[in-house]
């Protein structure tokens, strides 16, 4: 359902837009930079204040909204996307109609810009990727 049209949107804008291989690619580098998060900034810090060390906090961005949403919460966006794939009726507009139904509030899910758009955003700690349904 989400596909790779040569990574480059029709009107030549330099959007692109990736598939749902490079979504898996994206959550297992998400997953990478919260084993970073979690082992080098909150274990670390929360060591130096069991042992009362002299430190200075460091602020660091924490993805796991973001895992959240992939693949942590209900109905997060794997799970939608592997439903849909199955049901027999499933079609990329079902698709889309459930990912903004689950999402659209989220901080990390960028719904389509208008009602017959066909691209959804995920804010990853990366930046931004759009991925086309299709």
């Amino acid at each position: 359902m989400l596909v790779d049209d040569s990574n480059k949107d029709g009107d030549g804008n330099g959007t692109f837009l990736f598939s749902f291989e490079q979504l898996c690619i994206n959550f297992a580098n998400e997953h990478l930079q919260q084993f970073f998060v979690r082992c080098i900034f909150k274990e670390e810090q929360e060591e130096y204040i069991r042992e009362s060390i002299n430190w200075q906090h460091i602020d660091f961005i924490d993805n796991q909204r973001t895992l959240d949403v992939l693949a942590v919460k209900p109905m997060n966006i794997i799970s939608l996307i592997d439903e849909e794939s199955k049901f027999p009726k499933g079609t990329d507009t079902t698709l889309l109609t459930k990912l903004n139904n689950h999402h659209s509030r989220s901080m990390v899910y960028i719904p389509p810009m208008s009602s017959h758009g066909t691209l959804f955003g995920i804010a990853h700690f990366a930046g931004v990727v759009h991925y086309e349904v299709k």
